[in-house]
């Protein structure tokens, strides 16, 4: 249950990943970065709990980095990471934290992504809807305004 285990995966993967976009080999690159970010979160879940909020944020950083690895494309396991960091965020951080926001916001941007939605206005419509409830439960400084 050692957390810098998960430490030093999560920073391999990211330097990893950082590396690959300026590398003439990044698909290489790009596999092993995913590969030890996706390895960190099954370490953060052994060392944290399946619901600790690290969990959820090893989960947001793999799903970015197989989105970026796939040219800003959405994939299942893109979606599948995103989905599973807004759950833990969501159950212990409460809906109208800003990182459980951030995380539904994420969700929408890949289920809302043209390859997606294809030109099927109902789906659209759908993920307009739900940014719109999305917007009405973020928390807003009013002393901003």
């Amino acid at each position: 249950k050692d957390i810098r285990i998960a430490d030093l995966l999560t920073g391999f993967g990211v330097e990893l990943y950082a590396e690959a976009g300026s590398a003439d080999l990044s698909r290489p690159l790009y596999a092993a970065a995913l590969s030890y970010l996706r390895q960190a979160v099954d370490a953060y879940i052994v060392a944290r709990g399946p619901t600790h909020p690290e969990v959820a944020l090893a989960w947001a950083s793999y799903a970015d980095a197989e989105k970026g690895a796939h040219d800003g494309q959405p994939t299942p396991a893109a979606e599948f990471a995103e989905e599973e960091a807004l759950r833990i965020r969501q159950r212990v951080l409460g809906p109208t934290n800003v990182e459980t926001l951030a995380s539904a916001r994420d969700l929408l941007l890949i289920r809302g992504h043209p390859s997606r939605v294809q030109n099927n206005a109902e789906r659209l419509q759908q993920v307009v809807a739900a940014f719109e409830r999305l917007i009405d439960q973020a928390p807003w400084d009013h002393a901003a305004e």
